[in-house]
């Protein structure tokens, strides 16, 4: 053999005999091991449930660097087009940074008012740019070069990131004129960009099946297959050098960053056994903090902040369970009800009434949306019927002016049928999200209203 070949397969060799996979410390006692489980699934819970939404949402999307907003609700009557209020289009795109730049740009003038933001693989989310500076450049980790004249860099720490974001749509109704209005928007590679070219978003299709959701994904993964995928993960998206005690703590249960695998051999059936026991304490944690560490306002949990580096990673999981995909603004409270006014957690086998009063909020706001959201269920709901209103509906109104929203798995009734809110199968958590008008309401005027539960 020349020696020339000898040296590449040594250059080959070598590092795979000095990075060896490393085992379970055998010495980790059963309590250790439950702490440092807990400890590292409440670590991996956010940047996992990103990446199982990547995995569940590529086919909608079409791939990487393509951007998807869904349609308009049907607002055709007996006597043609609705006449509604405006509506809240939702806008998602991932995007892969390993080879070059990715330009998101948002058009500017009268007719809408879009809210996103952009979070990295680990869900941190990246300094906003500008109202002013309507084409961002988003660049990956050693990216080095120039960006074009008017387009504002922003830098993510990760490979992959993703686009998140709502619009405030008061244009026309009909599929055409938004479809034009989507075409002012583009998500394109920068080489492609500075020849000129522009990929405008694509409309989400309606009759893509939807396989279970990634939350569900989620809770359902064994030790194995949870640890495993976070060991992968970030052997392929490395961790911020701010977590490395953390790490070093994970690799005393087996789970190894450096070389993606997570291996338990070397432990006892009793350790073993108190690493599924911390997951479950983990996710114990993490409910408990939807619950008790986000604001309460009138029996509704408000996320007002994004989770930025540096914060906790309870906080941070927290704000994945709750609101992964949802842009926030100040203007653009988003509040969540698992319980309705005596405490009980909803449920679709109960009926439920939500009157909103013609004098509070959120009714007196400009636009706003009421959707339901389970485990079970997609994470767009406003694709299934009835399964979100708002503002852009044709909504009946009592004579005093106020709005009930009926919560029922079962249509309540001709009469009423315009208001109905479909619940789905079991618990279930109701999300709102009001967009303020131009002048601005201090946020602890904000009033919510109550579920009420409805004898019938």
């Amino acid at each position: 053999m020349k020696p020339a070949v000898i040296l590449a397969y040594a250059a080959l060799l070598i590092p795979c005999l000095l990075i060896q996979p490393v085992q379970a410390a055998p010495g980790i006692t059963a309590e250790e091991a439950a702490i440092v489980a807990q400890e590292a699934f409440v670590y991996g819970f956010a940047p996992i449930l990103l990446e199982t939404e990547r995995q569940t949402r590529m086919r909608s999307l079409g791939g990487a660097n393509q951007m998807m907003y869904s349609p308009l609700p049907d607002r055709t009557g007996e006597s043609g087009p609705i006449e509604a209020g405006p509506s809240v289009i939702s806008i998602a795109a991932y995007v892969d940074l390993a080879k070059e730049p990715v330009v998101f740009c948002r058009p500017d003038g009268p007719g809408s008012k879009v809210f996103f933001k952009v979070i990295d693989a680990y869900t941190h989310a990246l300094p906003a740019p500008g109202t002013s500076e309507l084409c961002t450049a988003l660049t990956g980790p050693g990216w080095k070069g120039s960006l074009p004249q008017g387009v504002n860099g922003m830098r993510s720490p990760t490979r992959g990131a993703w686009i998140f974001g709502r619009i405030l749509y008061q244009g026309p109704r009909d599929q055409e004129a938004l479809k034009t209005f989507m075409g002012r928007y583009c998500l394109t590679t920068l080489s492609r960009f500075s020849r000129g070219k522009r990929e405008a978003p694509h409309e989400a299709a309606a009759d893509v099946p939807m396989p279970m959701s990634p939350l569900r994904q989620v809770l359902l993964m064994d030790m194995q297959a949870f640890f495993g995928r976070l060991a992968l993960f970030m052997k392929r998206t490395p961790p911020p050098a701010g977590d490395a005690a953390l790490l070093g703590r994970m690799t005393r249960i087996g789970i190894d960053a450096r070389t993606g695998f997570f291996d338990t051999s070397g432990l006892g059936p009793a350790a073993r056994k108190a690493i599924e026991q911390g997951m479950n304490k983990g996710m114990d944690d993490i409910r408990h903090y939807t619950g008790e560490g986000f604001p309460l306002r009138d029996g509704w949990v408000v996320v007002s902040s994004p989770v930025t580096p540096g914060a906790d990673y309870l906080r941070r999981a927290a704000t994945a369970y709750y609101a992964l995909g949802e842009p926030f603004a100040q203007d653009a409270p988003l509040a969540f009800c698992r319980v309705d006014a005596q405490g009980r957690g909803l449920n679709g086998n109960e009926r439920y009434v939500l009157r909103m009063e013609k004098d509070r909020l959120p009714l007196n706001q400009a636009c706003w949306a009421l959707s339901v959201r389970d485990a079970e269920a997609p994470r767009n709901p406003e694709r299934g019927q009835n399964a979100s209103l708002g503002s852009g509906d044709r909504l009946q109104a009592s004579p005093d002016g106020a709005i009930e929203i009926f919560i029922r798995k079962d249509p309540p009734g001709a009469d009423r049928g315009p208001n109905w809110l479909k619940a789905p199968e079991g618990d279930f958590t109701l999300m709102l999200r009001s967009y303020r008008p131009e002048r601005q309401i201090p946020s602890g005027e904000d009033t919510y209203p109550q579920v009420k539960s409805m004898e019938e």
